[in-house]
């Protein structure tokens, strides 16, 4: 059974993590699948990534790589599996439309690194966050290495990684790993109102504005400038800003008479 499910809801790309037996792990195949859905998100300008069962992620099933006799199944854990994380890592962050998490309970391990790598991230007040790869003895991925120092610093990131330890709702604010604590059962309503707010505005305009962020995040000010630059020169010739800053002419007149 899939690990997961998709839907398109107002313009928004909504992926729901639905495995409670194994609290919303995602087994060998999900990766591959995943990478397959992000490579080619239609007409959505958004994406939603949640959770059932109030859990969001519990990362990777390892019950699904361990053969009958406790060790790992090289049959399942294979080389291709390990690109299809790479790809899934890499379809996630840099995803030309924004990411949006749910974060409704649990986001460990895996389910931790994408919590991360999204753009804005919602968590209700007894969600946690761990990565706890190293009490398993292993690393942290699906990208959590790169993205983590860029969110809360190099110290702080290296303190969570290797000591695994959880990271409550609150701390995480303060962290600046997420965008806000949100009451339990207003976290969905929440999400679909800032997506579709999202959706509502100058689509070329919002992934132009994402992929700047990104970029620039380690560029020099003259690169930067020079980004911002050729961007807005390619947005202003645009028919999308033309038909904006018209609309937005338009109103102020009216509110003026």
């Amino acid at each position: 059974m899939k690990r997961w499910s998709s839907e398109i809801e107002n313009n928004t790309l909504v992926i729901t993590f639905r495995h409670e037996a194994s609290r919303n792990a995602l087994d060998a195949a999900s990766w591959g699948e995943l990478a397959d859905l992000l490579a080619d998100t239609g007409d959505a300008r958004a994406v939603l990534f949640r959770g059932e069962g109030g859990t969001f992620c519990s990362g990777a099933d390892l019950r699904s790589v361990i053969d009958s006799e406790g060790n790992l199944d090289d049959s399942v854990l294979t080389e291709s599996v390990f690109a299809d994380v790479e790809r899934f890592a890499r379809a996630l962050i840099t995803s030309p439309i924004p990411t949006i998490a749910a974060v409704n309970g649990p986001a460990v391990g895996a389910g931790f690194s994408i919590a991360a790598a999204c753009d804005i991230v919602y968590a209700t007040p007894t969600s946690y966050f761990s990565a706890l790869f190293v009490e398993r003895g292993l690393v942290a991925d699906v990208g959590l290495t790169w993205v983590l120092p860029r969110i809360v610093g190099l110290r702080t990131a290296t303190e969570l990684l290797i000591s695994g330890r959880r990271v409550s709702a609150e701390e995480a604010v303060e962290l600046g790993l997420i965008t806000e604590v949100v009451e339990g059962r207003a976290i969905d309503r929440r999400c679909e109102v800032i997506a579709r707010e999202i959706c509502e505005l100058p689509p070329q305009a919002v992934r132009a504005n994402r992929l700047l962020v990104r970029a620039n995040a380690e560029a020099s000010l003259d690169d930067a400038l020079a980004n911002e630059r050729v961007a807005q020169q390619a947005a202003v010739t645009g028919s999308e800003s033309r038909a904006a800053i018209t609309a937005f002419l338009d109103k102020a007149g009216a509110q003026l008479l």
